[in-house]
């Protein structure tokens, strides 16, 4: 369609561009994506979702099929990585750039006493979202264990939006409340050798839906992370924890969690905004 404007100015639309932008009563972005929400019970009786690193690296069919796992299962594997950061980086750049944070872009660590995150020391963590501090959490957080000597460490996975259709059937109201509650998170650093200090503080609620649609586009949920909750009156405060503790519930519930010890080579691709992370306690590096 060519529409001539009164100075003279040519405005040019393709037809597929017009069909795909037209008003919908519910336009739903996110419709296609093939998600598929799991328990332990149904994540293990699907192949795990791997692609060989050569495939991922130099075919646009291996890189289509890491997506696709990624908004299948919330969580891909790419495999046969060589186990330093360097090759990490380029697996991770092969599907997107990396985005700065306060720990840098890659980094490399293990348990450190001196840094305030809970995932510098050697305990286990149970279920939990990243960057629950920052306003936009990152959409994919990578992992690839290097090396380890020792024991333990096993990657714990949960998917965070089935547990949500869980406590939505159970709870509904519990549901709408998580939904509508506004709860602070923050990270707090003193100034030491390797950092300069830091002090970040983001609010947001526990559920979000997607604005137009009212389709479940994200769960933040890390306990580790949670500022004092002044943003709730006293009234309230009852209800909230009441949701909240059944929500940790459905999400500690052993049926919902898949377990699996990552080895060098596995790089793995998490869904930050939907599928929970966390780890056994481990000893040695």
């Amino acid at each position: 369609i060519l529409i001539q404007g009164n100075d003279g100015h040519v405005s040019k639309f393709e037809m597929d561009w017009l069909i795909d932008n037209y008003y919908k009563e519910k336009p739903d972005p996110g419709a296609g994506l093939g998600r598929l929400h799991w328990d332990r019970e149904l994540i293990e009786s699907h192949p795990l979702p791997v692609v060989p690193f050569d495939d991922h690296m130099t075919s646009e069919a291996g890189l289509a099929k890491t997506v696709g796992n990624i908004c299948k299962y919330g969580f891909a594997i790419v495999e046969g990585c060589e186990a330093t950061e360097a090759a990490t980086e380029k697996v991770v750049e092969r599907l997107s750039f990396v985005q700065e944070t306060l720990f840098g872009k890659m980094w490399t660590f293990t348990s450190n006493a001196q840094r305030s995150d809970t995932a510098y020391s050697s305990q286990a963590l149970g279920a939990h979202t990243d960057l629950s501090y920052m306003d936009t959490p990152a959409g994919i957080q990578v992992f690839h264990c290097l090396k380890h000597t020792g024991s333990g460490g096993e990657t714990l996975l949960v998917d965070g939006f089935h547990c949500l259709e869980v406590l939505e059937q159970t709870y509904p109201e519990d549901f709408e409340l998580l939904k509508n509650t506004v709860v602070p998170h923050e990270y707090k650093e003193k100034p030491s050798p390797s950092s300069p200090g830091y002090h970040l503080y983001s609010l947001g609620t526990t559920i979000r839906m997607h604005p137009a649609t009212g389709r479940l586009i994200q769960l933040r949920f890390n306990p580790y992370d949670r500022a004092p909750l002044n943003t709730v009156p006293a009234t309230e405060i009852p209800p909230f924890y009441r949701a909240y503790g059944r929500l940790y519930n459905i999400i500690s519930c052993p049926s919902g969690q898949f377990w699996h010890k990552l080895k060098p080579g596995q790089v793995i691709f998490i869904d930050n905004w939907r599928v929970m992370h966390g780890r056994a306690a481990f000893d040695g590096e």
